[in-house]
């Protein structure tokens, strides 16, 4: 178990880093929809991961990244509690 602040951010910063890459693959609309439906699938779990790190992080003290996407976003759910939709799988939404 993580027990260390440092450590929890170094550990949410490559899941962060992660998500970045892929949402950045999935705008490629010439990929095929399976490919298209894997990667957002995949994102979506890694946006539930991050969420338990900056839940740890919080439990750690540190940043409450929940609340500076808030006042960042307004409404817009910035976290894993919704399934969403990125890219050019956009186009397949159900």
């Amino acid at each position: 178990m993580i027990t260390t602040l440092s450590e929890a951010e170094i550990w949410r910063g490559g899941i962060v880093r992660e998500i970045i890459k892929k949402v950045t693959d999935i705008q490629n609309g010439s990929l095929a929809e399976f490919k298209l439906r894997e990667l957002n699938d995949s994102i979506n779990e890694l946006v539930q991961i991050k969420d338990k790190w900056e839940k740890r992080i919080l439990e750690l003290g540190g940043r409450d990244y929940k609340a500076d996407a808030q006042d960042k976003f307004g409404d817009i759910p910035m976290d894993g509690s919704v399934y969403q939709y990125y890219g050019a799988a956009k186009i397949y939404e159900q």
